[in-house]
């Protein structure tokens, strides 16, 4: 609600002088993740119908929690969407499935700066733009500085041994333990966590080349034995963590600390002040490899076998004007 509140006061969809070009009968059918900030969703529908109408076309945006399983549907079956919402390496999985967007990513680049080289890398497939990265979501450790200082670091750890030997601490003293998510109920989560984790022992899937599987090593070993010695005074249930519970379990003092996108900040200060007075962010530990972190980015993509590709075109290449991106960042309250 107090989300809502923002956007109603703060946040109008700025007109914008839109192409002249229209799309008479065009039906776009648009596969996007349903975002837990209610004003994200509703931003969006409402840039999406002002741009149909205003282009005598029709758009139908669905926002689920399985927009990935529609999009990999729609893939599948070559019909069901016209433009998907893709997440982190997805467009180097359907490849040729998806338009070249290239012209659209140069253009963009061109004019706002340039390309970060991970939304460059994540969106291109053998040098060609098969989507247009949108945003991602930055991810640090949220922490009680309190129940830390309590244990003796008074600055947040840097390592993940001192992670690990902070973790112990807090149990021994009887403090919340820390909940770094683990569970295929949390992808995104504990796809942050794992593979940070992973990479940060100097291991990996596959080796640069794409192809050859390296996950067999002793790297790989070691950050597993890693994650086993942290389980061991982590909260109970970090194996059973959705997207929300480590949320809500920090937020209700019940662990005292967990990765997440730091808008958890933001609802601290609305939800849970007890919480906040007492509360801080450090990024993810160094381990033996150094500090390597995902980005879990999020992208914009035209299926190539859609119909309408002319009419997703131009949808996708109006909604990353600023005029419609920076509300959808703005509203985002540092998520995205």
């Amino acid at each position: 609600k107090e989300v809502e509140k923002v956007v109603e006061k703060e946040v109008m969809v700025t007109p914008t002088a839109m192409a002249m070009e229209t799309f008479p009968g065009a039906s776009l059918e648009m596969l996007l993740r349903r975002s837990f900030i209610p004003a994200v969703n509703q931003l969006q529908e409402q840039q999406i119908l002002q741009w149909a109408e205003a282009h005598e076309a029709s758009a139908e945006p669905t926002f689920s929690r399985e927009w990935r399983e529609l999009t990999a549907a729609a893939v599948e079956t070559k019909s069901g969407g016209d433009i998907a919402e893709l997440f982190q390496s997805t467009a180097q999985i359907y490849g040729s499935n998806l338009m070249d967007v290239s012209e659209l990513a140069e253009d963009l680049g061109d004019r706002f700066g340039g390309w970060y080289d991970v939304g460059r890398d994540v969106a291109t497939v053998d040098g060609v733009w098969r989507a247009i990265p949108r945003a991602y979501t930055a991810h640090a450790y949220n922490y009680r500085t309190d129940y830390f200082s309590e244990v003796g670091y008074e600055e947040p750890p840097k390592t993940y041994d001192e992670y690990l030997d902070c973790a112990t601490k807090l149990v021994e003293a009887g403090l919340p333990p820390v909940g770094n998510s683990i569970s295929q109920t949390g992808p995104n989560d504990s796809a942050s966590f794992c593979y940070s984790l992973l990479w940060s022992y100097g291991a990996a899937e596959v080796e640069e080349d794409g192809k050859t599987v390296s996950i067999n090593s002793q790297e790989t070993r070691d950050a597993l034995a890693y994650a086993h010695e942290l389980a061991k005074v982590a909260a109970p249930d970090i194996t059973a963590y959705d997207e929300g519970a480590n949320n809500r379990n920090f937020l209700a003092g019940e662990i005292s600390c967990t990765q997440n996108a730091t808008s958890i900040y933001y609802v601290a200060e609305r939800q849970a002040p007890e919480v906040i007075e007492a509360m801080s962010h450090f990024q993810y530990p160094d381990g033996p490899a150094g500090h390597p972190q995902l980005v879990e980015m999020y992208l914009l993509s035209i299926f190539d076998f859609s119909e309408n590709k002319d009419a997703a075109h131009a949808l996708v290449a109006w909604l990353m004007e600023p005029e419609q991106l920076g509300p959808y960042a703005q509203i985002g309250i540092t998520f995205y």
